[in-house]
């Protein structure tokens, strides 16, 4: 009887580390992407495809398409002009 109760015993303290390693893991995972996104900006190539694809899931009527991709365009040549002025 003793022997199943010890058994049971390491099962639990066994479960709980396990619980305790997994929340530690979450932790620094989302401790480094804090640290680690935070002072990086988008460039304008991944800024481009995100609007390009936003115009593409959100608009059904070629001439909005047409629209909404000259105005990625619009926003891509000031945001490229804006990084040339920065640097």
């Amino acid at each position: 009887m003793w022997n199943r109760v010890a058994r049971m015993e390491r099962g639990a303290n066994l479960f709980w580390t396990l619980v305790v390693l997994a929340l530690a893991a979450a932790g620094a995972y989302y401790v480094f992407r804090a640290f680690s996104v935070e002072g990086q900006k988008p460039d304008c190539a991944s800024l481009l495809e995100g609007c390009s694809q936003r115009c593409r899931t959100t608009t059904t009527d070629n001439d909005a398409a047409e629209a909404c991709q000259s105005k990625c365009e619009e926003n891509n040549k000031a945001c490229v002009a804006q990084q040339a002025d920065g640097k």
